[in-house]
């Protein structure tokens, strides 16, 4: 039986016939830097960091959450949407339910992946049942959740107004920011951690962090050269906004906008702390969106010889799933729990040297010492990202 044609609320373009190389390096760059946060604040506190270590080594890592989410709406725009347009749109429906459902499989594996070493099974069963969100994997809930929804949210994204498209991420982060400020509800608050995110709770919320994907969405859809993906066109657009809101923040700290007086210095060290992070407050959200457009407009302006020589954040880039589920069993499994590298305990750990600094109390590492960690994990996932790929690729010619 043939297939109904395709609706006529999608745009028809023809669906990459190969990888997006520089989408791939900016999704890698992502994987980078979030493992740079999460190596060292796994690893240490934040007041145990050298000034340089905080700004501006942390201050760049915090761009990683929504350079993932600019990158996942340019895929959605670029892969997602011309597949759901096609004649195998009920094929990738399914694919993207199946792989919506392993995606909150795989947040219950890595949550008592981290959870289990020094959390009670309450709390841990709390975090299971998402009462509570663990703040290494919280991410992860975000994108579950997200891919489950796209075949709802593509076809009625392209039936609104194109000012309305392009308007979207503003309005949808003021929604979100609105409801933040004025949702009470007892009872009621993992589910408002979900849509707008709660202080204290580290959860990315479908309207406050899925702004930033809508405004990925919004970039990829207009920047198509003859129904194909216009790479360096957006790079260079990405560049430009990425500026705008470095200019408009400094602007804003000028005129004293927002909160009490602070030094420059002092607002770029509570952004690379995560002050203003959930829910995002104005200083968090233009210093780490625009540095995440900046990364992503060089990353799509790559070409030849840098691409080659990046290219271990393009494998990364290709298999950032595996790479994230990677980099939270080797910070809580491999240097946690079996180095025992994060508190001084009974465990007897092992010990890497003084040479980075000195170690803080009650701490086994330096923060030299988990710089050097996180390039060990960056090298073993880049490694095992392309072999991985490798034999993926095996697996499906020998399947054919």
């Amino acid at each position: 039986m043939e297939e109904a044609p395709p609706p006529a609320d999608l745009p028809i373009t023809s669906a990459p016939s190969g990888r997006l190389a520089g989408l791939d390096l900016a999704r890698g760059l992502a994987v980078a830097l979030m493992f740079l946060v999460h190596t060292v604040k796994g690893l240490l506190a934040f007041e145990h960091l050298p000034a340089w270590g905080l700004v501006p080594v942390q201050l760049v890592g915090q761009a990683a959450p929504a350079l993932f989410a600019l990158v996942f709406g340019l895929t959605s725009a670029w892969v997602v949407a011309p597949q759901l347009a096609g004649p195998g749109r009920a094929a990738a429906q399914r694919r993207l339910l199946t792989r919506g459902l392993w995606l909150l499989a795989l947040v219950e594996l890595l949550t008592l992946a981290q959870l289990f070493q020094f959390y009670p099974w309450p709390r841990i069963a709390a975090a299971l049942a998402w009462q509570e969100t663990p703040d290494f994997v919280g991410v992860l809930r975000f994108y579950a959740l997200a891919v489950l929804v796209l075949p709802l949210l593509l076809p009625r994204w392209h039936r609104l107004p194109r000012w309305l498209r392009l308007a979207s991420p503003v309005l949808v982060f003021a929604l979100g920011r609105w409801l933040a400020a004025t949702w009470r509800t007892p009872g009621l608050e993992p589910l408002r951690a979900l849509l707008v995110e709660v202080p204290g709770e580290p959860a990315f919320g479908l309207l406050t962090h899925g702004a930033v994907a809508l405004l990925g969405l919004a970039l990829g859809e207009r920047r198509l050269a003859a129904g194909r993906p216009d790479l360096p066109r957006t790079g260079r657009v990405c560049l430009l906004l990425g500026l705008g809101l470095g200019a408009g923040l400094v602007g804003a700290w000028a005129a004293g906008l927002f909160r009490p007086p602070r030094s420059l210095l002092r607002l770029l060290t509570e952004v690379a702390m995560t002050w203003g992070k959930h829910p995002p407050g104005f200083y968090y959200t233009a210093a780490t969106l625009g540095a995440a457009l900046l990364l992503l407009g060089l990353a799509l302006q790559a070409r030849g010889l840098w691409l080659r020589l990046l290219a271990p954040l393009g494998w990364l880039g290709r298999e950032a799933l595996f790479a994230f589920a990677l980099h939270v069993l080797v910070i809580f499994v491999g240097y946690r729990y079996l180095a025992g590298l994060r508190f001084q305990s009974a465990r007897p750990g092992f010990a890497v040297g003084y040479a980075f600094g000195v170690r803080p109390p009650g701490f086994r590492v330096g923060y030299g010492e988990a710089l050097l960690l996180w390039l060990a994990l960056l090298a073993v996932a880049a490694w095992a990202a392309w072999l991985w790929a490798r034999l993926r690729a095996r697996r499906t010619a020998v399947a054919r």
